[in-house]
């Protein structure tokens, strides 16, 4: 009976996390702004530089991260990098890599 309670319990958690993953890689993806471009505009922006060559730097990006693969691998690939603890680059710390 205890290892019923278990295992009963230890699925949920494993519902809660794919569920709380899911939402984290699905989320993001439904705004209409392309992060990338906007991002590195600002970074232009900032440092006084012009925005020329930022569309070739964004489809750069976008092949180093994978955003120019179709959604469902991205997916796959973020649910495995998840369950190897890989969280990937910082966002504010590039190009280290969260721990």
């Amino acid at each position: 009976m205890r290892a019923a309670y278990l295992l009963k319990r230890f699925g949920l958690l494993l519902a809660v996390l794919w569920t709380a993953a899911t939402l984290n890689f699905f989320l993001p993806r439904l705004t209409p702004r392309n992060p990338i471009r906007e991002r590195l505009v600002q970074m232009a922006l900032t440092g006084g530089y012009l925005q020329q060559g930022i569309e070739e730097m964004v489809k750069a990006y976008e092949a180093k991260f994978g955003l120019d693969q179709p959604l469902w691998k991205q997916y796959l690939r973020y649910l495995g990098d998840m369950a190897r603890l890989d969280l990937g680059y910082s966002l504010t710390a590039y190009p280290k890599t969260v721990m």
